[in-house]
C-alpha cells in the first residue's frame, strides 16, 4: 500500500514550497498543489509529498532547507566518500590496507563541509589526495594534493629497478623510454631480462616462428589415407594434434 494512502490531507497544508489546494479523484491519490514561490499549479502523488520526493524547490540553495553544500556527485565528494569507505567500511575491498592497519579518518572530516574547507586549497582535477606519512591517518596536517603519477610512485606495490646506477620506478622508466609498463614488467620480472635489454625496442614479429601452412592437396591426402578406418577417441585426438603441428 502506498505511503500515506489513508492520510487526511486538508486544503492549506504545506509541504515545502507546495500548498495543498485540492485533491483529484485519480488513483493512486494525487493532490492538487500550488507552488507558493512560482505560482505553478500541478498534480503531485500523495506518497511523493509525504516522503519528501516532491517539495517544490526549483533551485538548490538557501530557499531549500535541505541544501547543505551542493557538491554531492562531484569528484571531491567521491574522494571523501572513498576515504571514509576504506577507513571505516569492513566490506570495502581496500579496508584491509587502511582501516585494518589502523588508518583512520579524523572526527572533523566525518562531515564533508569540514573536509572540503581544509583541503580545497591546491585542488585540481589532475590531482588526488595523498597522506604525507603513510603510517598515519587522514587529517589536515597529514594530507596534500599531488598528481596521480606521483601517487603511483608512492605506493607499496611500486616496482623499482637500477638503471645506470640510479634507482628508478618502473613507471618513470616506461615514460622515459616510451615503452609500455606492462611490457617492461614482463621482461624484467617475469622473463628475467637485464634492464638494458628490456629497454630495447624489439619487433616481436621477427621472433615468432613461421608456422607451416597446410595446403589443400595435403588435406586431401590425409582424408584419403583415413578412409574406411575406424578410430578410437584417443586415436582421433592424436591425429588432430598431428594436424595442428603442421599448421
Amino acid at each position: 500500500m502506498p505511503i500515506g494512502y489513508k492520510r487526511i490531507i486538508k486544503k492549506g497544508d504545506k509541504f515545502g514550497n507546495l500548498e495543498v489546494i485540492g485533491e483529484t479523484l485519480s488513483k493512486p491519490r494525487k493532490i492538487l498543489c500550488k507552488n507558493i514561490i512560482s505560482g505553478e499549479i500541478k498534480e503531485v502523488r500523495l506518497c511523493h509529498l509525504i516522503s519528501g520526493a516532491s517539495r517544490g524547490f526549483i533551485n538548490s540553495g538557501e530557499s531549500n532547507p535541505n541544501f547543505k553544500h551542493g557538491m554531492s556527485k562531484t569528484r571531491q565528494w567521491n574522494i571523501w566518500m572513498g576515504i571514509k569507505a576504506r577507513c571505516n567500511n569492513k566490506n570495502d575491498p581496500a579496508y584491509k590496507n587502511y582501516g585494518a592497519r589502523g588508518i583512520i579518518i579524523c572526527d572533523e572530516w566525518m562531515k564533508f563541509e569540514n573536509f572540503w574547507e581544509d583541503m580545497k586549497k591546491g585542488y585540481c582535477k589532475e590531482k588526488t589526495i595523498e597522506r604525507i606519512d603513510n603510517s598515519k591517518g587522514y587529517y589536515k596536517e597529514n594530507c596534500k594534493w599531488i598528481l596521480k603519477k606521483e601517487q603511483a610512485n608512492n605506493t607499496r606495490k611500486t616496482k623499482y629497478v637500477f638503471y645506470k646506477n640510479e634507482k628508478i620506478s618502473l613507471i618513470d622508466l616506461s615514460e622515459k623510454f616510451k615503452i609500455k609498463r606492462r611490457l617492461l614488467y614482463q621482461r624484467i620480472f617475469v622473463y628475467k631480462w637485464d634492464v638494458e635489454k628490456a629497454l630495447q625496442k624489439i619487433d616481436g614479429r621477427k621472433l615468432r616462428k613461421k608456422r607451416k601452412k597446410i595446403t589443400h592437396e595435403t588435406r586431401l591426402k590425409i582424408s584419403e589415407s583415413h578412409k574406411g578406418k575406424v578410430f578410437t577417441k584417443e586415436h582421433r585426438e592424436n591425429i588432430s594434434k598431428a594436424n595442428r603441428k603442421t599448421l
